[in-house]
Formats: structure tokens, sequence, C-alpha cells
């Protein structure tokens, strides 16, 4: 074997000792290592960062939500009733006017009582027949109170406005005084509607009677 002078001898340093086997070991060896010393870089890279102390995380009890404002509904407008029907009537024959031939012009005036302001005016009806003719009604009133009264059976005699509390009405009779009528009705009207009738004079039934 030949000997190999050192190269570095003349610089003071040591001679490499070669290791008895080849360097394939030792690269490995090396490359194991660093593979290691990244591994722990990273994981001590991982921790090293500062931490944060959460506490303790508040139950969903302890946070109060936010309520909804509560809802305000617009004020409503309350719906108009009728007025109150017509109270206290009076019915009187005030004037008898003889126009010949068997005819006569009756005038009658009607008051009543209504709260002021409770209505734009007044209706006077007449109904033309005896609602409740028949024997067994015999001398009783034509018209009673609650009893259902067909259209067909009034006739408008007058419209008052609502802050009168009077009125005239007048119509032809012959001689028999018998008129075209046999009740006077009287309502109130107003933004709400009409009341119910007041009887203002009603005849009676007279089941044997002809005229």
């Amino acid at each position: 074997d030949l000997m190999m002078r050192n190269p570095f001898s003349g610089f003071g340093l040591a001679p490499m000792v070669q290791p008895a086997n080849r360097g394939m070991p030792s690269v490995l060896a090396v490359t194991a290592g660093a593979l290691l010393l990244v591994a722990g870089c990273a994981s001590s890279g991982a921790t090293s960062g500062p931490t944060t102390s959460t506490g303790p995380i508040p139950s969903a009890s302890a946070v109060s939500p936010m309520s909804a404002p509560p809802s305000v509904e617009p004020p409503t407008t309350p719906k108009p009733t009728p007025p109150p029907q017509p109270g206290d009537p009076t019915f009187d024959l005030v004037k008898e006017s003889d126009l010949g031939n068997g005819e006569f012009k009756n005038e009658y005036r009607i008051t009543w009582t209504e709260p002021e302001g409770a209505a734009t005016d007044f209706q006077i009806y007449g109904v033309t027949s005896c609602l409740r003719e028949s024997e067994k009604n015999q001398g009783t009133a034509c018209i009673t109170r609650g009893m259902k009264i067909p259209k067909g059976k009034l006739d408008l005699l007058a419209t008052v406005p609502g802050d009168k509390r009077t009125t005239t009405v007048s119509w032809t009779v012959n001689e028999v005084p018998v008129g075209p009528y046999f009740g006077i009705l009287i309502r109130a009207r107003g933004p709400g509607g009409s009341s119910i009738f007041t009887i203002v004079d009603t005849d009676q039934v007279c089941w044997a009677c002809t005229y």
C-alpha cells in the first residue's frame, strides 16, 4: 500500500480519521439528525408562541339576548253606532180643513226627544195597513213594539233635520174619519246608521169594520 501524505499537516491540523466503513452511513446519520432538528424546531415553533388564556366560557343563560322593540299598533277609530231611537213622542190633530165634496185635510203635529247632536235627521213614516188585523187581536194595537214592518207597508211622510224636535204631517180623509195610515213611526239617522222605529201613533184592530 502507498502511504498518502496528510495534506493538512502543514497547517497544524489534525489528520482526519476515516471510519473503517464507507461514508454513506455517516451521511445518513447526519441527515437524520438534521431532520430531527428541523422537526424539533417545527415542534418548538408550534408551541413557542405566546398563549392566551380565554378564561371560562360564559353559559348561554348568562348572555342576555337583545329583545325586539315592542310593536306599536296604530290607534283604531271606533266604528260609529246608530243614534238612539226618538223618545216621548206626541201626536195631535192641530188643524182640520174642509176641502168640499166630503173631503177634509187633517194636519197633525208630532214631537219627540233626542240627545243633542246624536242624529243628522229624522224620518217619519205612515204604515198603510193594520199589520195585526185578525179576529183574535180585535181591539188591540195594529202596531206593537218589536214587530217587523215590511218596507212595502211604509210611506215616507217627512224628513226632518237633526236639530229639530217637532214637525207637522197632513193627509186627506173623507167623511168617515179614517186616514190612509194605521200607524205613524219615527226613526233617527246618523253616520252609524238608523235607529229602530218609535211608534208615534197606532190605530186599533177593528176586525168587523168596513171602510
